[in-house]
């Protein structure tokens, strides 16, 4: 079977070492696999596409129009691994695919923006795989189903070997961990404040990953009193190592997080470590509360939990233990690969179709991000429509300026679209207001300039400045020029 998977980029993420995990099973199964990976933007990982090719993926970066379209003609099974990316939607919004068999991996929760998987999706494809039990209500989930698509929820894969040789360290105190992408659009905002809150000031803080708010973090932390207790390592590759260095697995993620299989989750509750995680995106369907690891819903509920944990090593050591059991019954690879592979094969017993391609209602850059968001487009959609009254355009005006840091700045956000994008004019002006709330009001300038420039219609505006529309609320804090 010749399975080609298209993943929108290749730097180190969850459904990259999915990808790379399952391939590795495949070759140690002896599966009759030839699989194959288009990575459509750059960077990669250097470390990652090593054991790519080392797992028997051949990989192909950027590749050009005609490439694609051969890889895909020449696959049995294409893999689009989807989450908002612009290359992504590009290719499913502006090529001509050839006749193909095409299951949607989704690898987010998405049910916020910008994070959406909108109907049309589950139009495009032939078959659904959600990668947590919670995204069943999505809009491409409930339009597969109601055509008779196959919808199947499977766990994205974490590597277990990587954990092989996983021994716990002793030390002194109780060091709470966490492992992932550290930066705003992933972590809880008052990650640090939760921490210096905790009741015993012995208690160490050890912070593995990178994404860019690494340095911040720790000025953050040595400003709340934390210096000496609060360790950012950056990005690492020896997991096992890390682990052995905690005692809990401290994972506050922001309440607007995408998250569904989360790996390090996976991969902290099997090595028996007892999870505290908030009860937000997809934690939830991990973490059993009481029995596997504890959920909290407040910033309060987090702290008390852990302070549970912190105070009391019998707690922790039975909730580790059933975290430990949990894993081995429901995060096993091998036997999670094989539902993957049971998946594939059901599909292939499909005919190979040709599918529409996947039209914006606005045939510009911005259009496109429109698009992606789906149900959850909102202001943005008045905004780029720019027929409302002037109240109107404020007040949507106003929601963008105020968008959480994972649709500003994240991937699949305003400034990921903008950065792609830069000819765009409404793209340039949604980010001059999210610059001018922040308060980088030379910056705000700048773009908004730009945006006029490319031809941003001067009536969205009503003839005021940019300071004017985003200050005008009462919610704003901003009060540049």
């Amino acid at each position: 079977m010749k399975i080609l998977h298209i993943c929108p980029r290749w730097t180190g993420g969850g459904p990259e070492r999915n990808i790379v995990a399952l391939a590795k099973l495949a070759r140690e199964s002896g599966q009759a696999f030839e699989e194959s990976v288009l990575v459509l933007d750059k960077p990669v990982n250097p470390r990652l596409l090593v054991a790519a090719r080392r797992a028997g993926l051949r990989m192909t970066i950027a590749p050009e129009p005609d490439a694609v379209a051969g890889a895909i003609a020449g696959a049995d099974l294409v893999l689009v691994h989807f989450w908002n990316h612009p290359a992504l939607w590009a290719l499913l919004r502006d090529f001509e695919w050839p006749p193909a068999r095409v299951i949607l991996n989704v690898c987010v929760l998405g049910n916020g923006a910008p994070q959406v998987v909108p109907a049309e999706l589950g139009t495009f494809a032939d078959a659904l795989f959600l990668t947590s039990r919670l995204s069943r209500a999505t809009g491409a989930a409930v339009a597969a189903r109601a055509r008779g698509k196959a919808v199947a929820v499977l766990l994205s894969i974490a590597d277990m070997d990587r954990l092989e040789y996983f021994a716990a360290r002793p030390h002194p105190g109780v060091v709470v961990g966490y492992l992932g992408t550290v930066n705003g659009s992933k972590m809880h905002p008052r990650f640090v404040e939760m921490a210096s809150a905790l009741r015993d000031d012995t208690v160490r803080f050890l912070v593995c990953g990178g994404g860019g708010g690494e340095a911040r973090l720790a000025e953050h932390a040595d400003s709340l009193g934390l210096a000496g207790r609060f360790e950012v390592t950056g990005p690492i590759e020896d997991i096992a190592d890390a682990f052995s260095r905690m005692d809990v697995f401290g994972y506050p993620l922001a309440e607007y997080t995408y998250a569904t299989s989360e790996k390090a989750v996976q991969e902290a509750m099997w090595v028996g470590l007892p999870p505290v995680v908030m009860a937000y995106g997809g934690l939830p369907a991990l973490v059993r509360h009481e029995r596997t690891g504890l959920l909290a819903r407040t910033e309060s509920e987090y702290v008390a939990a852990l302070n549970r944990l912190v105070s009391d090593p019998a707690l922790r050591r039975r909730l580790g233990e059933a975290a430990r059991a949990y894993a081995r019954r429901h995060f096993d690879p091998r036997r999670n690969a094989v539902a993957h592979w049971s998946q594939y094969r059901d599909t292939l017993r499909q005919a190979k179709r040709t599918r529409t391609r996947l039209q914006a209602s606005c045939a510009s850059r911005a259009g496109g991000f429109v698009q992606s968001l789906g149900e959850y487009a909102g202001a943005f959609a008045t905004s780029l429509r720019g027929t409302g009254a002037p109240a109107d355009l404020d007040r949507a005006h106003r929601v963008i300026a105020h968008a959480n840091p994972l649709l500003s700045q994240g991937e699949g956000g305003v400034l990921h679209y903008r950065n792609a994008y830069p000819e765009d004019p409404h793209l340039r002006f949604w980010a001059a207001l999210l610059l001018q709330q922040a308060r980088r009001c030379d910056q705000a300038e700048a773009e908004f300039g730009a945006a006029l420039a490319r031809g941003l219609p001067e009536r969205l505006l009503a003839g005021r400045s940019l300071s004017e529309v985003v200050n005008s609320g009462p919610e704003s804090t901003c009060r540049c020029r």
